[in-house]
């Protein structure tokens, strides 16, 4: 037998998506105090399709609200 047997290598992609979005957030938590006063308003985030721009920044205000009324 020239090469060993293939070994079966199990990913959890839920995981990784998690994992990579967790660590996403810890590094922008320490770079947004970093930024100017109301830099952020206008964030767009790269690659979202036409449209889902708006979407995001409704779904982030409605989040901030109920933080807001939690806190």
């Amino acid at each position: 037998m020239m090469y060993p047997a293939p070994v079966r290598t199990e990913v959890e992609t839920f995981g990784l998506v998690v994992g990579a979005a967790t660590k996403g957030f810890e590094i922008f938590n320490q770079i947004k105090g970093m930024l100017p006063e109301g830099m952020m308003k206008n964030l767009k985030i790269p690659g979202l399709p036409k449209g889902m721009q708006a979407q995001v920044k409704n779904l982030v205000g409605k989040f901030n609200d109920a933080k807001g009324m939690i806190d």
